[in-house]
């Protein structure tokens, strides 16, 4: 045993030697799975003791080294109880000294410090030892390394600022730039070009970001800082393309403003101006237009051609502000002063205000009309398209529109035929029972209409008006749960209405309702006879009540053309005595004043005027009387002028007199039209005409038939009457 244990302070000697029999393995608290560009994240990285090959082979030596040691120990004996002696143990000796030996390389493992931990230290160096040159360090920061392995360089995706920036640091120069500046334009805002911009400074492909940053401008504001950074170089800050770059933003009022500021006096300005009009600006925005666009701001016709119609009307209502126009006499002037601004609904636009003018200074609205009617006459109208026949339909329905919006009614009452009885039983406690009311269903609508236009019409005054059918349930079941929950039932069902039947084409005609008359009206309806209303009462308990009653009541006035029939009159005077007296079984209605009288003051107005239909008869009898006098004091004749070989004479002006000097010494001038016809009048009075000149060039008289044929410059022409 003395030679064992000299032998372990050897060993441990041996063991403190060998310290290069360990390796340093590489190791992390946690490694991330690889991202879509390669990218692993490593927290905490280490470094674990393990043997190398000479460590292992250090172990092995030991325990046979004991092992040989062992044998030269002194041998360990058993004793045999057959001889009384002791036996001599060798492998014994061999097995201890290598268990000794064992025991030896253990702790000098221990010493030698195999499966301790190691802070990694350097980070790089863990780095090469862990990944050698495949991967590269993207950040070592808080004991965090981010590592982007090199084989990510050409299928390098983008999908936000942060891999870009990780592409930049780990392959600066690649030859694969382009491809994620593009694919950084994709996802990145355009606010963030510029920033992008300066992560590839010099590049060629950086230019098409620029432009883009500048034509993607969202304002006036935007563009200014884009085209300071990039314009020039872009050569976005060049004209035309400026100015077209800001004219995007001219939506309105104010971009008009901002770009004429910007370019004032150009084709674009005007029509950034012609935008800003369109938009429907308000007065003092129009005003505001007019300060900053000058003597710009005076448009032709021209202009309005590429504006639009919208433009043209609000620009027409700015000049007509501006020229202030405050009287009927400044209208007209107005209206032919700006005859050459075109847009929809202008000609309604014109007769709509001079109605308006007209109107306000009469007090007979017939005034009105006929200011408004002879619009056609004046040197406006042709230009406006406001011929006669337009004119005169619009007047007649703006007549009929004043009128009807004129007419109000100021109060309205009905009344029905229920019999007292009901009346009295509905209104009572303490009636057990039924009750029932049948016989004639009448109602009286009657009240007060108002005509507060300037006209004096005959009026027609329509009703249409729904008869209802109301349902009423009382119930007091008293207390407790089942009281309250039947209450309740009948509270839903409580008050119910339906429609029993509607009522039209009810009619009461006003000889004349004069302008800021008021006047009485009454409609009885009659619906036959049937149940007027029911209801049953048990003991105050439940209380079910049916009737019929109005509901809605629509009243529609209409001028009147003619007489109302004797039937019509007939029921009017009906009507107003119930009105007056009650209906039967029913209370008394009291109108006081009552106005009806039909007689020989009856009138209806003649003018014609004041309905479609009136008017319109005027002018067609008024067609027929000058179609009559025309025929009675012209002669007309229809005439086509042309070449023999059926070429005709269009578009040609010709002299039509009495050459003779027998009838008469006037001439009158006609004009062919494309095909050669013209229309000749003349007075009767001044007999046939007996001559015709065309091109200054002689013919031969005629009296409704061609008598001869001139040859005019070697051709023929002839004059073939169709009368």
């Amino acid at each position: 045993m003395k030679r064992i244990s000299s032998i372990i302070p050897a060993v441990a000697t041996v063991a403190f030697l060998f310290q290069s029999c360990a390796t340093l393995k590489p190791l992390a608290k946690s490694v991330s799975e690889p991202d879509y560009n390669k990218r692993i994240t490593v927290t905490e990285p280490q470094y674990k003791k393990v043997p190398n090959a000479i460590g292992y082979v250090v172990d092995l030596a030991f325990p046979v080294a004991g092992a040989v040691a062992g044998m030269y120990l002194p041998a360990i004996v058993s004793y045999d109880e057959s001889t009384g002696g002791t036996v001599p143990m060798e492998a014994g000796n061999i097995a201890l000294g290598a268990l000794a030996g064992l025991g030896v390389a253990n702790v000098a493992n221990g010493i030698a410090g195999y499966g301790a931990i190691v802070d990694a230290g350097n980070h790089a160096q863990w780095v090469r030892k862990a990944c050698g040159s495949d991967y590269i360090v993207l950040s070592d920061k808080d004991n965090v390394i981010k590592l982007i392995s090199k084989a990510a360089e050409s299928s390098f995706s983008v999908k936000n600022q942060e891999d870009v920036e990780d592409f930049l640091a780990a392959f600066p120069g690649s030859a694969y730039s382009a491809s994620v500046f593009d694919q950084a334009m994709a996802v990145i805002p355009r606010t963030s070009y510029p920033w992008l911009i300066d992560r590839f400074p010099g590049q060629e492909f950086t230019m098409k970001a620029k432009t883009e940053y500048v034509k993607g401008a969202r304002g006036f504001s935007e563009l200014d800082d884009a085209l300071k950074l990039y314009g020039a170089e872009t050569g976005l800050n060049a004209s035309p393309t400026k100015e077209n770059l800001y004219f995007a933003f001219v939506k309105d009022y104010s971009g008009a403003i901002n770009f004429n500021q910007r370019f004032p006096r150009t084709e674009l300005s005007r029509k950034a101006l012609g935008v800003a009009l369109a938009s429907n600006p308000s007065a003092s925005q129009i005003e505001s237009l007019q300060y900053a666009y000058g003597d710009a701001f005076n448009l032709t016709a021209k202009d309005f051609e590429e504006m639009g119609g919208d433009a043209a009307r609000n620009y027409y209502q700015a000049m007509y502000t501006k020229e202030k126009v405050s009287t009927e006499g400044d209208f007209h002037k107005f209206v032919e002063k700006y005859a050459w601004i075109e847009f929809p609904g202008k000609k309604d636009q014109v007769l709509e205000k001079a109605w308006d003018f007209a109107y306000d200074r009469v007090t007979d609205g017939k005034d009105a009309f006929y200011a408004v009617r002879d619009i056609y006459k004046r040197s406006y109208a042709k230009k406006l398209g406001l011929d006669k026949n337009y004119v005169y339909d619009w007047a007649i329905d703006k007549t009929a529109r004043t009128i009807h919006d004129g007419i109000s009614i100021l109060n309205h009452y009905a009344q029905s035929s229920l019999s007292p009885d009901f009346a009295r039983w509905f209104d009572a406690e303490h009636t057990a029972g039924q009750v029932e009311s049948k016989g004639e269903i009448k109602f009286v609508v009657y009240g007060e209409v108002k005509n507060s236009s300037k006209f004096d019409v005959p009026l027609d005054l329509e009703m249409a008006v729904d008869v209802i059918n109301v349902h009423d349930v009382n119930l007091n079941a008293g207390g407790g749960l089942l009281g309250t929950l039947i209450s309740a039932g009948a509270a839903a069902m409580g008050h119910k209405e339906e429609l029993y039947k509607k009522v039209e084409n009810i009619v009461y005609s006003f000889p004349q309702l004069d302008a800021g008359q008021t006047d009485y009206f009454a409609f009885v309806i009659d619906l036959g006879e049937g149940m007027m209303a029911s209801g049953l009462n048990l003991g105050d308990r439940l209380k079910v009540a049916s009737h019929l009653a109005i509901g809605t009541i629509n009243y529609n006035p209409k001028v009147r053309s003619g007489r109302p029939s004797e039937e019509q009159i007939a029921r009017q005077y009906e009507a107003m005595s119930i009105a007056s007296h009650g209906l039967p079984k029913g209370k008394v209605i009291d109108l006081d004043n009552l106005s009806w009288l039909w007689g020989e003051g009856y009138s209806t107005l003649d003018q014609g005027y004041y309905n479609a239909e009136g008017a319109k008869i005027k002018a067609r009898e008024e067609a027929e009387r000058a179609a009559k006098e025309e025929a009675e004091n012209y002669n007309h004749c229809r005439v086509h002028l042309r070449f023999k070989d059926g070429q005709v004479l269009s578009n040609e002006s010709f002299v039509a007199g009495d050459d003779s000097g027998l009838f008469f010494n006037e001439s009158y001038t006609f004009k062919t039209d494309s095909d050669g016809y013209a229309d000749m009048r003349w007075p009767k009075a001044n007999g046939p005409i007996v001559s015709i000149g065309v091109s200054m060039k002689l013919f031969e008289h005629f009296d409704y038939v061609v008598k001869d044929l001139h040859i005019v410059d070697g051709g023929f022409y002839e004059i073939i009457l169709d009368q």
